[in-house]
């Protein structure tokens, strides 16, 4: 402290000094210019900066790359807001049909079941047998109940971990007529649609056994091959300690695995982008040699030879 002062009564003094000398203000400095200013977005919620990149193409989808020569990018404050208020009504209400059990007395029937990296897919209305066996039902250009406009707080499908009735919400997904390409979804447009160009139904009660069939592997009396080229869809992982921090809008998640599902926020397999979904289970479709393991998506049954 006594150092400091010393100082300063010592350059007082000089300056006292100075100006008995001269009494000229000092020459005026050059203005110092400021940097440019700099528009930056604040720190975004994970669900509004994907790091993974989103294949809406591959074995089971489609050939065709929507999104071809385009990058995600982090959303701006307000559509990230409009994005998180319409997904907290979307879980609102898929979270009222918290296990299999609950959304099938809820009128919700399976369309597609278990599948490594996805679950289940029950919707409620929009694939049943009144529909694909009603009179003028067109199979090369199907119409299906409540497809037409995207709601994003009501998905068309729940998704869940397993064929018991105790199986638990994993996911909920949208599912969208267009004739003009993929849909119009969530705010911010960082919603990468897929979609399976064909789909083989069973007429009794339309479940999807097989995806990209040619019609030869889908035929018989019981059995419906549906041209859905105009359909897309969309998945959305926000499940409490299930949510897929990479990509929110993935089209599998990694931790929905045949050997269980991982329901801890803590483990990588929430927060890597693209990571694969392991083999897990020996067992294997009834009638081939293919493993019920974890193959690329809409494989889970073969065209039958």
């Amino acid at each position: 402290m006594r150092f400091g002062r010393t100082i300063r009564l010592a350059v007082v003094g000089a300056v006292l000094v100075a100006g008995a000398v001269a009494c000229e203000p000092p020459a005026p400095r050059p203005p110092v210019p400021r940097p440019p200013v700099r528009e930056t977005i604040p720190s975004s919620p994970w669900y509004c900066q994907p790091r993974a990149f989103n294949s809406v193409t591959g074995l089971g989808m489609g050939t065709v790359d929507f999104y071809a020569g385009r990058l995600r990018k982090q959303l701006l404050p307000a559509q990230c807001e409009a994005l998180e208020a319409a997904m907290v009504e979307a879980k609102a209400y898929a979270q009222q049909y918290p296990t299999r059990a609950s959304a099938e007395a809820g009128g919700f029937r399976v369309a597609f079941e278990f599948f490594s990296g996805m679950g289940t897919h029950h919707g409620k209305g929009t694939l049943t047998e009144a529909v694909v066996n009603a009179p003028g039902f067109d199979r090369n250009d199907p119409i299906l109940p409540g497809t037409a406009t995207f709601d994003p707080t009501r998905p068309n499908f729940l998704q869940y971990d397993g064929a018991g009735p105790d199986a638990e919400l994993v996911g909920m997904s949208w599912y969208i007529r267009s004739t003009t390409g993929p849909p119009k979804g969530f705010a911010g447009g960082i919603d990468w649609w897929h979609h399976h160009p064909r789909l083989c139904v069973t007429r009794t009660d339309t479940r999807i056994i097989g995806i990209n069939w040619p019609d030869s592997s889908c035929s018989g009396p019981d059995r419906l091959n549906l041209n859905m080229e105009r359909y897309y869809m969309l998945h959305l992982w926000v499940v409490d300690d299930l949510e897929y921090r990479a990509d929110v809008f993935a089209p599998m998640h990694p931790c929905i695995r045949y050997d269980g599902t991982i329901f801890d926020q803590d483990d990588p397999c929430h927060d890597v982008p693209n990571a694969p979904t392991p083999r897990t289970r020996s067992a294997v479709v009834p009638g081939t040699k293919t493993p019920l393991g974890f193959c690329p998506i809409g494989t889970n049954l073969p065209p039958p030879s």
